[in-house]
């Protein structure tokens, strides 16, 4: 038979709600053009992105770099997001190309950040990989930064012009240059630097520009002509510095300062005859949390302020000065806040002893509480910083760890109720991620734990100021990070030996992380 329908329409059809999350199948970013794009599961609504739910990040959780611009798509199953050239340059200082910190970013989507055309919104989803393109486009401003020729003596200082970009250096450096490095015939100044060094030797050189990525401008037309006239004049000034660099001579010595934009700051004088020939004297910062990492420090003790600071000294042909004929005076200056709940008078100024592998008091050093400045001498470079004063007070919310103790991995938080202080093992470290306080330069040695109370029990408090609700759960949390609820009534727990004073109060973040056991019937 060949019969055919007739007109047939209007017939029910029994709909299925599209109830599929939107999630995030990879992610590329291109560090030359600062272009993030986001391939997803399926079409989603673009003008409902949340931008602000975009975090790459060095390791999940940490929320790095936060998008702010809304993705240029329709809808599709792409988005597009532009970086911001602050965005663009703190990504590349954690990747994995050229310029970061060898490790490739990973993207973060919190809840709430996409939307699909059915209006379901995206669930957590973070740890995505994200294909990185490194940044290959050189600076072009290097006849703007250095427009003229320029003849002036070794060591003085060049005026330029800013190349506007903070995260870039400019040097001075023989033509021809590709490799740069500090030294006697090398001077740089951060990217918003108007003024910079001669070099220490008489000689021809041109500017570049270097970008954060390490991509490297051609050389300026203009040349540096730097000459000694044979010796330095008399008449020449103490060189003097702001920038963290500067060359010193014997006869006149140096002032060289790096001051930093919190109202910090750090200066070496070395006195007439500390040298026996011209040398670059350079102040670099170092990051508090890396130099914990790589220089440990005292038990009970602390960085105060942001940085540590490496010293260094180059004299002709890149030979390091390790010691100086004459005692340097350095002077560190502190803020206010950076001293507050401290002893400001125990302010002692430490160096990095190599040989030792530990941080050396300077037997010298002074505080003058009212310039908020500690100073002390040396005859040596190497890493310096203020420590606070020897102390064996652990306060509430200190992270602690004892290296004595059977587990000297471990780390705690410490909880202080009246005489009492109790301890509790961070079974995961992804739990740094949920509190802003905890932070590993604060993490403090101690020799035993013999005075602590050791606790496992937490809860989410949900009453009104951080008190808890009616309804809210004490659990266990066990080292495999599962967490066991205390099955028994307030009288039952504290009859069983349990303490309220022990109980941790933990947000709902942290709770989410550990998987869910029997539950604890007795203690």
């Amino acid at each position: 038979a060949t019969a055919t329908n007739l007109i047939d329409d209007a017939n029910v059809v029994t709909e299925t709600a599209d109830t599929t999350k939107p999630t995030v199948t990879s992610a590329t970013l291109n560090y030359s053009t600062g272009v993030l794009v986001v391939t997803l599961s399926e079409t989603v609504d673009a003008s409902a992105t949340d931008a602000t739910k975009f975090h790459l990040n060095n390791a999940t959780g940490t929320d790095d770099v936060t998008l702010s611009v809304a993705p240029t798509d329709t809808d599709a199953t792409t988005l597009t997001f532009t970086l911001t050239e602050a965005q663009r340059v703190a990504a590349i200082a954690i990747s994995g190309t050229t310029g970061g910190d060898g490790g490739a970013v990973v993207l973060d989507v919190d809840a709430l950040g996409v939307t699909d055309m059915a209006t379901a919104t995206n669930l957590i989803d973070d740890a995505n990989v994200v294909t990185e393109t490194a940044d290959s486009v050189a600076p072009t401003n290097q006849d703007t930064v250095f427009a003229t020729d320029v003849s002036t003596i070794i060591g003085e200082s060049v005026a330029i012009v800013s190349s506007g970009d903070i995260t870039n250096n400019v040097w001075f450096a023989p033509s021809g240059t590709t490799s740069f490095s500090a030294g006697t015939t090398m001077t740089t100044a951060g990217g918003t630097a108007t003024t910079i060094l001669a070099p220490a030797v008489a000689g021809s050189y041109k500017l570049f520009v270097v970008d954060g990525a390490s991509n490297v401008s051609a050389a300026s037309s203009a040349t540096l002509t730097a000459t000694n006239a044979g010796s330095v004049p008399p008449s020449s000034p103490v060189p003097i510095s702001i920038t963290g660099q500067a060359v010193a001579t014997p006869a006149h010595g140096g002032v060289i300062s790096k001051i930093n934009t919190d109202g910090t700051s750090v200066k070496v004088v070395l006195p007439v005859g500390a040298l026996i020939a011209n040398a670059v004297i350079t102040i670099n910062p170092m990051a508090k949390a890396e130099a914990v990492l790589s220089r440990p420090i005292p038990a009970g003790n602390s960085i105060v302020g942001d940085y540590a600071y490496n010293f260094t000294a180059v004299s002709g042909l890149n030979i390091a000065v390790n010691a100086f004929e004459k005692a340097l005076t350095l002077t560190f200056i502190y803020t206010n806040e950076q001293v507050e709940g401290i002893n400001e008078g125990a302010l002692k100024i430490h160096y990095w002893d190599d040989a030792l592998n530990e941080w050396v008091a300077l037997a010298d050093s002074e505080v003058d509480t009212v310039n908020n400045a500690v100073i002390a001498t040396t005859t040596h470079f190497t890493y310096f910083a203020v420590f606070e004063g020897e102390s064996s007070e652990i306060m509430d919310g200190d992270i602690i760890q004892c290296q004595n103790s059977d587990n000297p991995f471990a780390v705690y938080i410490v909880k202080v109720v009246g005489d009492t202080k109790y301890i509790r093992h961070i079974v995961s470290l992804e739990i740094f991620n949920y509190y802003t306080h905890l932070k590993w330069e604060n993490l403090k040695q101690v020799d035993s734990l013999d005075n602590y109370s050791l606790s496992g029990w937490a809860r989410v408090n949900t009453g009104s100021n951080g008190t808890p609700g009616p309804t809210d759960k004490v659990y266990e949390i066990n080292s495999d990070q599962s967490k066991h609820w205390i099955n028994m009534t307030a009288e039952q727990f504290l009859q069983h030996g349990g303490s309220d004073a022990a109980i941790y109060s933990v947000n709902q973040g942290e709770m989410n992380l550990y998987t869910t056991g029997p539950d604890v019937m007795s203690l």
